[in-house]
């Protein structure tokens, strides 16, 4: 025997003749069904090779099984004369399960793969949420694999970044400390109370730019950018003069920027310790008359 079919169903329709056995093994013409529709060619095909075929029923049921239909090379046929024992269970145990595999420790969850360009800000989205890839792959393209519960990404079929899956919209993205370059990783270290604390260390001048950096948007994370870079002024050129500078900036202006205060320490070498506001030199004065001073020999001589 080089075959095995298996017979199954419990054929409704044709009730009460399915109910010795199923419907592929309705005899017709002295002949079960199956045998018209399907074991012609098997058992053209056996024939060849010197084998028959099995057909095996059972009810779907109760998985018990009724009967065997057996066919030699030459298409005769014979019903087993004594009815099966044990259940379909049990044929399991003895016959099947020693060829059977381990399940997998974890179920099978589907997931719906699309592909993305890694975007400047190194984010990909799942369509409601957005999700970090490392900042090296801007510009890529990449695997991007949803399940219910999770959100992959590969690269070369290699999997370089793994979220868990946000369940509701949410404005802002989920990313990950290791995807960021070094620069966003120190923004994020960034606080209000360390610039402020810094700037009184430094002076009353630098206090109040940092103040004025922190209040001028609509929230204190917009001034970080800057009180980071005059931070970074005060490093290269030292306090004293970083304190003078900004002095020397809100004396004229309520508006300072780290353009101008850097502009400022790059074109003076040294500046006052005490910045005042210059007051104009009025050379004249008698306004627009030029008076008699002015016709003396010479003129005016200051």
């Amino acid at each position: 025997m080089k075959g095995l079919i298996l017979a199954a169903g419990k054929g409704t329709r044709l009730y009460p003749m399915t109910k010795p056995m199923s419907k592929p093994l309705l005899p017709v013409y002295d002949k079960p069904m199956i045998y018209h529709n399907t074991l012609r060619e098997v058992l053209r095909k056996s024939a060849q090779q010197q084998s028959g075929a099995t057909v095996f029923g059972y009810w779907v049921e109760n998985s018990r099984p009724f009967g065997v239909v057996e066919f030699d090379e030459d298409g005769r046929d014979f019903f087993q004369t004594e009815p099966m024992t044990g259940t379909r269970r049990s044929a399991y145990l003895e016959e099947e399960q020693a060829y059977m595999l381990p399940l997998p420790i974890a179920p099978f969850e589907a997931a719906v793969w699309s592909a993305a360009k890694v975007p400047n800000d190194y984010l990909v989205s799942d369509s409601r949420n957005k999700y970090s890839v490392p900042y090296n792959l801007i510009g890529e393209k990449v695997d991007i694999r949803v399940t219910k519960t999770i959100v992959e990404v590969y690269f070369h079929g290699n999997r370089v970044a793994s979220h868990r899956r946000l369940q509701t919209k949410q404005r802002e993205p989920l990313m990950k400390l290791e995807h960021m370059p070094r620069e966003h990783q120190r923004y994020l270290a960034y606080n209000a109370e360390d610039f402020k604390t810094w700037a009184m260390s430094v002076g009353p001048m630098t206090e109040k730019t940092v103040q004025h950096f922190l209040d001028s948007g609509k929230a204190p994370q917009q001034g970080y950018k800057a009180c980071a870079s005059l931070k970074k002024l005060g490093d290269h050129y030292g306090r004293k003069r970083l304190e003078n500078a900004c002095g020397r900036v809100l004396a004229f202006t309520t508006t300072p920027s780290v353009r101008n205060i850097s502009s400022l320490l790059k074109n003076e070498r040294t500046l006052p310790d005490n910045p005042q506001p210059e007051q104009p030199k009025n050379i004249n004065h008698y306004g627009i008359t030029r008076g008699a001073a002015y016709f003396k020999k010479g003129g005016e001589q200051e």
